[in-house]
């Protein structure tokens, strides 16, 4: 409690006047009694909290005169004279004067309060103020606890409070009170509450109660405030209490899906990953996220990216979305990760979420060239076939080769040859080189085949390459002896002619031929 301070200007005047008086005066201002009257009077009533007052006013004694006046508080009356003479004849600091008319006065709240003067001589009772100074040691103090309840999951708990008095009084004692916000908010946490306490005389303890509201929200310990005022009979000590909501909710925890997508031949697909929190929750709640490659590569499968997910207080879900690079390459499906750390106000139960990129580019082909080759005379020469893939892959492919006879035979012809080619990603030709064995023969163009087979991570769209080796060798001639012979006297002899080819050959030759008489009779010779 404070002093209560009434300025007289500011009461109800009946022949009195207000007078402005800045150098002496408390409010700037203060009464007298009107010229025209020799009475008058002032009245306000007791704002203040009923209690034990010592009563003090503050006015003026000039020395042109002796005036009265009786100053009623309720019942109370007490007698003033102005008769001290201070050396003036209008209200100034020297003959101001502050006088306690009486100390431990019970005066209650709406008690009427009344200034009666009388002037004389030109002294016209001039009052600045009546004061009002409370004597705390004469009261009891009131005071009031603070409490904790756990605020369940449902309905409500009611909070108690206790407000005690210091000592039984033989007077009633009330105060006010009313419940404020702190981090608990009313209608939401708690029901706002306010009234006035009532102790008889004799009672020293009263109950305040106050409804928590259940929730399912995971959340910080709350507080609110119940504060009491305007205390009658008793002044207040302890005039808060406060009341702290323990939350029973469990934490709630993060979870990651998994995604799969399709990836596109151009541009970027989107993929999102959705975080869940497993219930909504009364704090704000965090967490960071990052890519990790997997089998996909940032940059070259998908765009790198990391950040935090902040889940206002009541929401559930949040997404990340990934960027996808397209392209053209045939390749395994692949996966890269999203792990999310460092949660804050909740725990991570499932922190890693895998994204599947699904291929969406055909399987490439492979083709093997035909060729021709002149065999040459000797030694040998290389026959080179060119095996190319339909398009860039994305994975590792191979396939195998090895020739074959046909016309050409190997070990005389060409040698044979077998073996892998391996395309590493992003190849697209290889070479595959059959010597040819050279030779002098007039003979026949000769083929032979080089075949592919056993193709992975690729088709085979033409699996027979032709190899043909082109003769260069000149056809050879034919030559015929002559033959002389001693004919004999009897019977027949032969004449033998012989037929010769010029070189090898490795076709069958053939040639026609028959005898012409020339002095020599057939039939006859």
């Amino acid at each position: 409690m404070t002093f209560i301070r009434f300025e007289a200007e500011n009461m109800t005047l009946t022949n009195y006047q207000v007078e402005s008086n800045n150098s002496a005066a408390s409010g700037a201002a203060l009464i007298g009694i009107s010229p025209t009257s020799l009475t008058g009077t002032a009245a306000t009533t007791f704002t203040g909290a009923s209690g034990i007052y010592d009563i003090v006013v503050g006015y003026f004694d000039e020395n042109d005169g002796q005036a009265q006046a009786t100053v009623r508080v309720g019942s109370n009356q007490y007698a003033l004279n102005f008769n001290q003479n201070l050396g003036s004849n209008v209200a100034t600091t020297q003959t101001f004067v502050r006088r306690t008319l009486a100390t431990g006065v019970s005066v209650t709240q709406g008690q009427s309060i009344n200034l009666s003067g009388t002037a004389n001589q030109g002294e016209w009772a001039r009052f600045d103020y009546i004061e009002f100074i409370p004597t705390s040691s004469s009261l009891p103090t009131l005071s009031i606890n603070d409490a904790i309840v756990t605020e369940g999951n449902s309905g409500t708990t009611n909070m108690t409070f206790t407000v005690r008095l210091s000592a039984a009084s033989t007077q009633t004692v009330s105060v006010n009170f009313a419940t404020a916000n702190g981090t608990a908010i009313a209608g939401s946490d708690y029901t706002s509450g306010s009234g006035t306490i009532t102790f008889n005389p004799g009672e020293t303890s009263k109950t305040i109660t106050v409804a928590v509201r259940g929730d399912l929200l995971d959340e910080d310990n709350e507080t609110f405030m119940v504060n009491l005022s305007n205390a009658i009979n008793a002044t207040i000590a302890d005039g808060q209490g406060i009341g702290t909501i323990t939350d029973n909710d469990a934490t709630p925890s993060f979870r990651i899906n998994d995604v799969t997508i399709t990836e596109g031949d151009s541009g970027t697909s989107n993929v999102a990953f959705t975080v869940n929190l497993s219930a909504a929750s009364g704090r704000t709640a965090t967490v960071n996220f990052a890519t990790a490659n997997g089998t996909a590569t940032a940059g070259a499968d998908y765009t790198a990216t990391s950040g935090t997910l902040t889940f206002a207080p009541g929401e559930t879900s949040k997404t990340i979305t990934i960027p996808v690079l397209a392209d053209l390459l045939d390749e395994n499906n692949e996966t890269f990760r999203v792990n999310l750390s460092n949660a804050t106000n909740a725990t991570i139960a499932d922190s890693q979420g895998i994204a599947t990129i699904t291929d969406n580019d055909p399987t490439p082909s492979f083709r093997i060239s035909d060729v021709t080759i002149t065999e040459g005379s000797s030694g040998t020469k290389n026959a080179t076939f060119t095996v190319s893939l339909s398009a860039s892959s994305g994975r590792t492919a191979t396939v195998n080769f090895a020739t074959a006879n046909g016309t050409a035979i190997a070990t005389s012809d060409y040698t044979a040859t077998s073996g892998t080619l391996t395309f590493a990603p992003g190849e697209t030709t290889k070479t595959i080189t059959v010597p040819i064995i050279s030779d002098t023969l007039g003979e026949s163009n000769e083929t032979f085949t080089v075949n592919l087979s056993s193709a992975t991570n690729a088709t085979i769209a033409d699996g027979q390459g032709v190899g043909t080796i082109v003769d260069d060798d000149s056809i050879p001639s034919i030559r015929i002896s002559d033959a002389t012979i001693i004919e004999g006297d009897s019977g027949t002899s032969n004449a033998t002619f012989t037929v010769t080819l010029s070189a090898a050959s490795t076709q069958t030759t053939a040639v026609n031929f028959t005898t012409a008489d020339g002095t020599a009779i057939a039939g006859s010779d």
